[in-house]
């Protein structure tokens, strides 16, 4: 049976045993990445306004992190990859173009990008999902432990660890992957039990991880479905034409349903629903309390009840967008733990996806712990300080049918919702023990 390990220790505890509750779970697969050294193809991206963060083929990238070593893909094959995947290595390419002959590995996962923003904000993350005994596992173990993200995730002795490569070429960066029967295929609706057991604020996760297998679908459902009173959930649709096709299209409006956030960019909603419009899509979903629209270079609309924000993007020159819309809904997440007034919330958000926008990676390099700048020092936050985004009365049977007008102040900021409601430990089995 696969062996459940932790890098990080065990929460501290209250005397009556109970861990103290954690701001955020993220739950879904990261994969190791392969990435070419050698300059980038001269083409499109350098120098252009910013995209929309992240909701193209190729979110959810790197998490940059210093010491990677070169190494050399093996040949293998997805049914999720865009094309037939050659080995790479040196020598012309079927296209006339020289292949790289050498690449260093980083990692790149949504749920964990999300994590690690989080816990560079001073929020305590931790990330959930199962990872395979070999090297890109145990080097993405490594990664966001340094991170400063909680890794809970189960050790599978009899599958691998999902990879992926990234092929950047003048007219764009391409993406194969390298995941089918992956170690976190095998995720399941019993894994959501070690979420509970952290107490989270709030658990995140996306249509990405529901499309890994019909066991990873099940446990999505079960995190938006089963969390706890007093928990957030926030469900990014992630779509990716390679990974969901179009047979997905009615489950991620289901999941999507289901959750109390969504983050959705509208050329998604586009291609999945024939939705062109934010008020649209927010008449389509119906049941979050909250959705928040990427709309590319123009900016993001936040949406709830008869109230909406908006929120312009930044200009900045881009250097890759892979990841940005995970900055995004981290940034987005940490104000609204606050209960900040929402053009805070976005404002936040698309701060930090244009800080990703600039970079070569998904996350910035580590800020200086040693300077006395108010933008680099990152203090670890007590939950307690700030509130909870739900109610106990949000009860599963009340989400559909609450209105969320009321919660509303004059400034069409959200109000405090008062004490937070009381933790309940969900128990459950400790996989793998």
């Amino acid at each position: 049976m696969p062996q459940r390990t932790e890098d990080e220790p065990h929460s501290s505890v209250h005397p009556g045993g109970a861990p103290e509750p954690i701001d955020a779970v993220c739950v879904g697969e990261t994969m190791a990445l392969l990435i070419p050294d050698g300059p980038r193809p001269n083409g499109p991206g350098s120098g252009s306004p910013s995209p929309d963060p992240g909701t193209g083929p190729h979110s959810g990238g790197p998490t940059s992190g210093a010491g990677s070593d070169p190494v050399r893909p093996s040949r293998g094959s997805d049914p999720d990859a865009w094309s037939p995947s050659p080995a790479p290595g040196a020598g012309p390419r079927s296209d006339g173009a020289c292949a790289p002959s050498r690449f260093h590995a980083e990692i790149g996962g949504a749920e964990s990008n999300v994590a690690v923003h989080l816990a560079r904000a001073g929020r305590s993350a931790a990330w959930l999902s199962a990872l395979g005994d070999d090297p890109f596992g145990h080097l993405i173990r490594s990664r966001l432990t340094a991170a400063g993200v909680r890794c809970v995730a189960r050790t599978d002795h009899e599958r691998t660890t999902g990879l992926y490569m990234k092929e950047p070429r003048p007219e764009g960066t391409r993406v194969r992957y390298w995941r089918r029967d992956s170690a976190a295929s095998t995720l399941g609706r019993p894994d959501a039990a070690q979420a509970w057991l952290l107490r989270p604020r709030l658990v995140h996760t996306s249509g990405i991880t529901a499309a890994l297998s019909a066991s990873a679908d099940a446990l999505v459902e079960e995190l938006l479905d089963a969390a706890p009173p007093g928990t957030l959930r926030s469900f990014d649709v992630n779509y990716r034409p390679a990974l969901h096709g179009t047979r997905n299209a009615d489950r991620l409006l289901d999941l999507a349903r289901r959750a109390d956030v969504v983050f959705c960019g509208l050329d998604e909603a586009r291609s999945l629903w024939g939705v062109t419009d934010p008020r649209r899509l927010r008449e389509l979903l119906r049941g979050p309390d909250l959705l928040v629209v990427k709309q590319g270079a123009e900016g993001a609309t936040a949406v709830r009840g008869d109230l909406s924000w908006f929120q312009a993007a930044p200009r900045v020159e881009v250097v890759e967008p892979v990841g940005a819309g995970d900055a995004f809904a981290a940034g987005f997440l940490d104000r609204f733990l606050d209960d900040a007034p929402m053009p805070e919330c976005l404002a936040e958000g698309a701060r930090l996806a244009g800080v990703v926008l600039g970079i070569p990676g998904d996350i910035p390099a580590q800020p200086s712990t040693t300077s006395h700048g108010s933008h680099d020092l990152h203090v670890p936050r007590d939950p307690q300080d700030s509130r909870s985004s739900r109610d106990a009365h949000h009860s599963p049977s009340a989400r559909s049918s609450q209105e969320t007008h009321d919660s509303l102040d004059t400034h069409g900021s959200r109000a405090s919702p008062g004490p937070r409601a009381a933790w309940e430990t969900v128990s459950g089995p400790d996989l793998g023990a």
